[in-house]
């Protein structure tokens, strides 16, 4: 299947546009206000926000780096992985530069877990010829408990994204799986690509976890954020040993909206899409119009009512066409995602959730 090998000036420009409104997001993500802002008056050309971004995440690695107190090391760690972050997130096409900071951004959270107080494993798991990479999270003084599996969005990452998801569940007790699965991650690079069929590779995921002796395998659940809002209830729905599920800002068909240039753009790369009449017919497949009405697990669905990403009213869609137990929650005011600007929402999701699995 082919991918993009070239994105128009102009439509680098309209990604440069969308990406420097997104200053609630990148706060959300860790980032500070005042150096996002700082560096984005750098920034006058699209190719600027990579570098610029970059020199960020470079000086904090740097003062990591030759900390004395642990608790400094982890913090500007973790700062440099959120600005390695930040700097590839915008990289319209899956070059060389974008595999680069992405790489930076791994090796910078790699350095920060081997101090934090939960347990971060790395996990591999087999899947069509190929590996499924994971950090599989837990407590210490906990032989055995529930785990959720944490699924990303097309431009969110493991380190960062879904390590603040795993965090509120971990404090509730609960293991957790944060998985790239196909076209996610290192993928977006080479390998697996993204397909509508995802109970497939999240049945693997199952399978993995079911091996595992601390792992309640009778009390798994799964969580996805943006796109993973599609691809939790779409296994979910057909992945019968998932006790309950999570969708934030996900939708409930990707061709009844327009997404914004910069998501549409991961999606193709995510998708190995070449082309605008690809995308049209790529997206129908997208859809959880044969899977919600007999969904067989507890559904929690996610919104902020200002989301410019995913319309609310596609987690609606979702809420209405399930049956029950449902519930929906929708964060007034609130955009994709909810958590970038009322982080309480993790909260909310995780008490579900472990009501669910306990």
């Amino acid at each position: 299947m082919a991918r993009m090998t070239a994105v128009s000036k102009e439509d680098e420009v309209t990604v440069l546009r969308e990406a420097s409104g997104m200053v609630a997001r990148l706060v959300g993500l860790g980032a500070e206000e005042g150096l996002v802002k700082e560096t984005l008056a750098k920034i006058k050309e699209p190719s600027d926000w990579s570098r610029q971004f970059a020199e960020v995440a470079d000086r904090f690695q740097k003062l990591a780096d030759v900390a004395k107190i642990e608790y400094a090391r982890i913090f500007y760690y973790m700062q440099a992985s959120v600005y390695y972050h930040i700097a590839e997130m915008y990289i319209a096409l899956p070059n060389e530069e974008k595999q680069g900071l992405h790489t930076s951004m791994v090796n910078a959270y790699a350095k920060a877990r081997a101090y934090f107080a939960y347990p971060t494993e790395d996990v591999l798991i087999p899947f069509a010829g190929g590996k499924l990479k994971g950090y599989f999270r837990t407590l210490r003084g906990i032989k055995k408990a529930p785990c959720v599996i944490l699924i990303r969005g097309a431009d969110a990452c493991r380190e960062i994204e879904l390590h603040a998801l795993s965090n509120s569940l971990l404090d509730r007790g609960i293991f957790t799986l944060a998985i790239d699965l196909p076209g996610q991650g290192d993928q977006r690079f080479g390998g697996m690509h993204m397909t509508p069929d995802y109970e497939k590779p999240v049945g693997a995921v199952v399978d993995y976890l079911a091996t595992r002796n601390d792992v309640n395998a009778d009390r798994i659940g799964v969580w996805g954020m943006s796109f993973g809002g599609f691809i939790a209830p779409k296994a979910a729905g057909l992945e019968k040993r998932i006790k309950a599920c999570v969708s934030l800002s996900g939708f409930f068909s990707l061709e009844e909206f327009e997404l914004p240039l910069t998501a549409k753009l991961n999606c193709m790369n995510n998708m190995k899409i070449a082309d605008e009449q690809g995308w049209v017919e790529g997206r129908k497949e997208y859809t959880l119009k044969n899977v919600i009405r007999d969904f067989p697990c507890p559904l929690l669905v996610v919104t902020g009512s200002e989301d410019k990403v995913v319309p609310a009213a596609q987690a609606v869609k979702i809420f209405d066409n399930a049956p029950e137990p449902k519930a929906l929650k929708a964060y007034e005011g609130a955009g994709h995602c909810v958590f970038y600007q009322k982080p309480e929402v993790l909260s909310f999701i995780a008490d579900w959730m472990k009501e669910q699995l306990n």
